[in-house]
């Protein structure tokens, strides 16, 4: 009797061992590189119609290409090339921020949208996006092209 009691209590701490260790621990927050909070996560704009505000909504930029026409004035076309966190993920619109006073960074921020309360995939969607740079305004100069911390650098001849 005391042989088959030690043994199932045995057996139960194991079990709850793995158990315990299978679990981990899904409240800890994640980071990788280029992740970008959006702003549904931020608090600071509403989800637009038909969509809700969604945690951990995401957009990863891999690499920036710019395709200039030296015509004048030169049109700079960047070729945005990353992954969204999930199957339903999709963007949206995108901001541009011109580069304001002696600063000479020119801003791009991808807004994603994610339907509410959606059944998604949870793998990595690869997308690619042409986005045309608002450049008509900016005088002739250097300037930094910044995606999701992503850089890269070109001239406006």
């Amino acid at each position: 009797m005391f042989k088959s009691t030690f043994l199932l209590s045995l057996v139960t701490i194991c079990l709850l061992s793995v158990l315990s260790a299978c679990s981990g621990n899904a409240n800890q927050p994640t980071t990788a590189p280029n992740q970008v909070e959006t702003p549904a996560e931020s608090g600071s704009t509403p989800a637009s119609a038909g969509t809700a505000p969604s945690v951990g909504t995401l957009v990863y930029v891999d690499s920036i290409e710019l395709q200039v026409d030296p015509a004048t004035p030169a049109s700079i076309v960047a070729l945005v090339k990353g992954n969204l966190a999930d199957g339903c993920t999709t963007i949206g619109t995108e901001t541009q921020q011109l580069p304001l006073g002696d600063s000479n960074v020119f801003s791009i921020n991808l807004n994603p949208s994610r339907p509410a309360d959606a059944m998604c995939t949870e793998a990595l969607v690869p997308f690619e996006r042409l986005i045309p740079l608002k450049t008509n305004t900016l005088p002739a100069g250097n300037y930094v092209l910044e995606i999701h911390g992503v850089t890269t650098e070109f001239a406006i001849p």
